[in-house]
């Protein structure tokens, strides 16, 4: 057996690019990129992820990478299968390489993107695959720091696994070699099993816990704050926290100054609030009172410890149900997602009890309308105000398939928040966006007194007291103030957000067009 390993082992080490066959590029991260490619010796299809020695090096990131592997290494033992499997590392003069499992399903990120938001079976089993994944992690030592949407992959049927572990920090890592199939190469280093330095900031603005940014200790417990806001983003099209700058998430995370839709299902925001409480040992789950955090009412009649054998919900928005009151019309659900021909009908029929009909054109849904004031110098006038979306002719194509060139390793390394984005080219500046149209309405005649366009350069922005300010060209044109009658807040953030999801959606259909 010995010798049998020790032979494997000195294959493993032989290991080098000329192995395999480098296909299409699946995203880029802060200092490499990642490709789908075949063993050319079996045929396999594995996830290449190739990481610049010298840029990493440059910019502190040599250690991250070190993590990484060091992380997936320990909890190769026995394996989850949420949590992605490293199967070889090799390197050469340039690069270092890790042999990933091939997750082809995408992020998770692009599919609530896409969706606008998921359906309630689709986010409970996510959820609760996440949950297990995280059960494994903390059970081995290992918090995660770094848990978002982007960091969570689909595979071919639809199974999550957590990916990403360059910002980790472990309680206890043993010394070990590269774990996988026989195809593995360097050994681990020797800062194996060495506490990360959890006091150093990591993570992204919007998934961050209070005591992370109050230079405390990151915990299991962060990591249970970023599961509460993932569901959060799953059910709602948006983290519990957004803000115009990190630093004003920050703040809003330090206040817990979120609010839930009006949608929102009931049973996820009982778990949502219990995950994000302030204290970390307040929250369900903490100290690895899993079972409490399994036995959730959201998770009624699902079976954790089969989640994996079974097949989940398809990935689907929630029903289009038109939320309908007085003068309001409140979907802000549909602004980020193109909406298919079959769910038109039902929502015309559902707007043509209202008013505003009249104000729009045929065929037109409305995702958002409410009253407002419209503010301009000195006069202050009411109006209706409504998004509304617009069928397109034809469907935007689907865009065209990316390529790498590992040769070439010290090209862009920026991480993009929308990474499957990076291979569309940048709209020019000041581009009309079609798709859309927000109008404002005399509510007593029912006549349109303005159009505000869509553009490239498109923004949004909350004032106070239930203010929020339009600009159609940017800081360079005109800016719209209107404000909510009653001064709610919560509906003029409401108004922000879609506004700029709905602009993010007709830039990526224009890009792909």
């Amino acid at each position: 057996a010995a010798a049998a390993a020790a032979a494997a082992g000195a294959e493993a080490r032989k290991l080098s690019l000329s192995d395999f066959d480098v296909c299409e590029q699946l995203g880029e991260g802060a200092f490499g990129t990642v490709c789908r490619c075949l063993r050319r010796s079996s045929g396999v299809a594995y996830a290449l992820k190739a990481v610049s020695i010298a840029h990493a090096t440059r910019n502190g990131g040599l250690a991250q990478v070190i993590a990484e592997r060091d992380a997936l290494v320990a909890l190769e033992d026995p394996g989850h299968p949420n949590v992605i499997r490293l199967h070889a590392t090799f390197r050469d003069d340039d690069s270092l390489y890790l042999v990933l499992e091939l997750a082809t399903g995408g992020e998770l990120f692009s599919h609530i993107r896409r969706l606008g938001a998921c359906s309630l079976p689709c986010a409970r089993w996510l959820t609760a695959e996440l949950v297990n994944a995280l059960e494994y992690l903390h059970g081995h030592g290992v918090v995660h720091r770094d848990l978002k949407p982007e960091n969570l992959l689909l595979d071919e049927v639809g199974h999550l696994k957590l990916v990403d572990f360059g910002s980790c920090c472990r309680e206890r890592l043993p010394t070990a070699a590269a774990a996988g199939d026989g195809v593995d190469g360097e050994a681990a280093s020797g800062d194996a099993g060495r506490p990360a330095d959890t006091r150093r900031f990591v993570g992204t603005a919007e998934y961050v816990s209070p005591e992370v940014l109050g230079d405390g200790d990151a915990t299991a417990a962060s990591d249970l704050w970023a599961l509460g806001a993932i569901a959060y983003q799953m059910l709602a099209g948006a983290p519990p926290f957004t803000a115009g700058s990190d630093y004003l998430v920050f703040k809003r995370i330090e206040a817990l100054d979120f609010s839930f839709p009006a949608h929102f299902p009931p049973p996820a925001a009982s778990l949502v609030s219990a995950l994000l409480a302030r204290e970390p040992q307040q929250r369900l789950g903490a100290g690895g009172a899993y079972a409490e955090l399994r036995a959730h009412p959201l998770f009624d009649s699902l079976d954790f410890a089969s989640l994996h054998l079974q097949p989940p919900p398809p990935l689907a928005p929630p029903p289009p149900l038109p939320r309908i009151s007085g003068a309001k019309v409140m979907n802000p659900q549909l602004a980020s997602r193109a909406l298919a021909r079959e769910e038109r009908p039902q929502l015309l029929s559902s707007q043509a009890d209202t008013p505003w009909g009249a104000a729009i054109s045929e065929g037109e849904i409305i995702v958002l309308g409410t009253p407002v004031l419209k503010r301009r110098f000195l006069s202050v006038k009411s109006r209706q105000l409504l998004l509304v979306d617009a069928p397109l002719s034809t469907p935007p194509p689907p865009p065209p398939p990316a390529y790498t060139n590992f040769r070439n390793p010290e090209g862009s390394f920026a991480r993009s928040r929308a990474s499957e984005s990076h291979a569309k080219p940048p709209l020019p500046p000041a581009t009309p966006l079609v798709g859309g149209r927000l109008v404002y309405v005399d509510p007593e005649k029912l006549e349109v007194k303005g159009e505000i366009p869509f553009s490239s350069e498109f923004d949004a922005e909350l004032g106070p007291r239930g203010a929020f300010y339009v600009r159609p060209a940017g800081e360079r044109g005109r800016t719209y103030y209107f404000e909510d009658p009653a001064g709610d807040e919560v509906l003029a953030e409401t108004w922000v957000r879609t506004l700029l999801r709905f602009k993010a959606r007709l830039v990526d259909e224009a890009r792909a067009r």
